[in-house]
Formats: structure tokens, C-alpha cells, sequence
């Protein structure tokens, strides 16, 4: 299995075509943008789940998993732990490095 890191939680459900919020973790969303499937965690147990689409903003970052059809479905991964390949996490950590040492000068 591939190392992992913590991006972000599931919330809550949204709206009717099991559409799910998700709180990132970092405070910055823009790498949720790129992600093509993630690890969701609850407890001792893990699935992967294809990103279909995500939408919004830091306050309300929205996420439609492939196969994830209906309010209830998406009910079921409510309150887990949305995990990412440590690569990406690694090469989204470097980028914001990056781009708050050109910020503040460094």
C-alpha cells in the first residue's frame, strides 16, 4: 500500500446526488482539484474512491466520489478521513512553500 497523508473530513452530505463537504485539513484547497481518487478512513477500515468532481470554496469544498449516486449513499462515508498519495501531498507542501516564500520574501 502506498504511504498516505491526512487532506481532509468529511462533513456532511450535500444536496441530493451524493455529493459530500469536505473540510481540508490544511486550510487550502487547490490540490483537491487535481486529485483522480483518494482513501477514505474510518476507523480501521479503508476504501478508494475515483474523484468525479469538486466544487467550491475553503468554506464549503464539495466532492462527488464516482458510485456515489444518492443522498444516502453518500451518508455512508459521512464523518471519515479523506486521505492522498504522500506524493501529491509532498508536491502540494513544496508548491505552497514556494509560493509563501516568494510572499513574504524569504
Amino acid at each position: 500500500m502506498a504511504e498516505t497523508l491526512v487532506i481532509g473530513f468529511i462533513r456532511s452530505t450535500h444536496g441530493l446526488e451524493g455529493k459530500v463537504k469536505v473540510e481540508s485539513t490544511s486550510g487550502e484547497i487547490d490540490h483537491f482539484f487535481d486529485l483522480k481518487e483518494v482513501t477514505l478512513r474510518k476507523e480501521q477500515s479503508e476504501t478508494v474512491h475515483k474523484v468525479e468532481d469538486v466544487s467550491g470554496s475553503v468554506a464549503s469544498l464539495i466532492i462527488k466520489f464516482s458510485g456515489i449516486d444518492t443522498v444516502e449513499a453518500a451518508a455512508k462515508p459521512s464523518h471519515q478521513t479523506v486521505l492522498s498519495s504522500l506524493l501529491i501531498a509532498t508536491f502540494v507542501k513544496i508548491v505552497f512553500f514556494l509560493v509563501a516564500s516568494k510572499a513574504l520574501k524569504l
